[in-house]
């Protein structure tokens, strides 16, 4: 999707609003004010702010949120391949990925691979007599 393309979402409600007689598209563009930019430390993109997730990467994170949801998503995907869930880190630090920040970064499947690779690892644990 190209960065610099409107939401399409905003530009439906604004053609609804202008169908509607209550403004037209022209007038509601021209006071929308487009989103602070940044850039992704992954893919080096500039990207609107809403690209990126709003919550920290973990509990424990104090730097800003410089990765877009997108390479989060890839990113998880690409660490659970190589490590256990208990091992995926944060990408701009150290800090281990909690359930809760995999359920709202990762994509729906690669959460249930992420769930179904902790359960099979929890299951497989034998605690010694």
């Amino acid at each position: 999707m190209d960065s610099n393309a409107p939401n399409p979402q905003v530009v439906a409600k604004m053609e609804a609003q202008a169908a509607a007689g209550t403004g037209k598209v022209e007038d509601l563009i021209k006071h929308t004010k487009p989103l602070p930019r940044k850039d992704c430390v992954i893919c080096a993109r500039k990207l609107a702010i809403n690209q990126f997730p709003r919550q920290k990467h973990t509990p424990n994170c104090v730097h800003e949120r410089e990765t877009c949801r997108h390479c989060f998503k890839n990113y998880i995907h690409a660490e659970l391949m190589t490590k256990s869930p208990d091992q995926i880190s944060c990408p701009e630090c150290p800090n281990i990925l909690q359930h809760e920040e995999v359920k709202a970064l990762a994509s729906p499947d690669t959460f249930q691979r992420y769930i179904t690779i902790k359960t099979f690892t929890l299951t497989t644990i034998r605690v010694p007599c």
